[in-house]
């Protein structure tokens, strides 16, 4: 096994917390931090100007692959699909090595569910949190892949004691149309949460009438049109100084 230990810092910013990861087959997928830039998927401009933007970009971890892979769906469980960009024999033979059984573990499994083409890719690790902290599986932020295809499934794994092989599901919605991941293209956005964060976001919204957040509105706006393009970026630095805004 070849552990590999990142070290991330919780939402409190008072103490590091670990996410342990191991690989048990040949190539398995990557995991490495994410950054504004998101891997050179965004153009520049945005990088430059838009803080919400970077700040999603650069929050938590890439999972990608070393391969390739490309899929055509054809209807049903119908599907054709390929891998390249590795030596096949290498990952075939690592597959049946590792497998608990002796028989041949699969990179790539699929199911049908709601009138799109689940695909589940098994990325050949075992992801260690903290106890009471989970993972979640989003999609990568903000990339400008213009087709539809794929679309990433959201989840959240209790991986403070679960110890399954990482999968990420992939839907494709259309038939008779070619989809190809590349190498090193992220698949996943992985996140890590406390799990008490999910009760937070459980009770129901507040409409409030009382005027306090259109007034609050009102003056964001004047200064947004006095600090110009950079507004937001100017405001969160002053806050983040001076605990009010600029």
């Amino acid at each position: 096994f070849n552990t590999v230990c990142t070290h991330v810092t919780t939402y409190q910013q008072k103490e590091d917390e670990m996410i342990e990861y191991t690989a048990f087959r040949k190539y398995p997928a990557r995991i490495e931090r994410a950054d504004k830039h998101a891997k050179g998927m965004i153009a520049l401009a945005a990088a430059q100007f838009c803080q919400p933007f970077t700040s999603s970009n650069e929050m938590g971890y890439l999972l990608s692959l070393p391969y390739g892979l490309e899929f055509e769906w054809r209807g049903g469980l119908d599907i054709s699909q390929r891998v390249y960009g590795v030596n096949k024999e290498e990952l075939r033979a690592s597959l049946t090595s590792a497998s608990p059984e002796g028989e041949q573990l699969k990179i790539v499994d699929v199911g049908f569910d709601f009138g799109c083409l689940v695909i589940q890719i098994l990325t050949g690790l075992v992801i260690s949190t903290p106890s009471g902290y989970w993972l979640a599986i989003i999609p990568p932020a903000n990339e400008n892949r213009m087709s539809p295809e794929p679309a990433t499934q959201s989840a959240i794994l209790e991986t403070d004691w679960w110890r399954g092989e990482l999968q990420v599901n992939i839907n494709i919605r259309l038939q008779n149309h070619k989809v190809v991941i590349p190498p090193n293209t992220p698949i996943a956005k992985l996140l890590i949460i406390p799990k008490d964060l999910l009760g937070f976001n459980k009770g129901e919204p507040k409409y409030v009438e009382d005027g306090r957040l259109i007034q609050e509105w009102r003056d964001w706006h004047y200064k947004q049109e006095e600090l110009g393009r950079s507004a937001y970026r100017q405001a969160s630095i002053a806050y983040a100084t001076k605990g009010k805004s600029c």
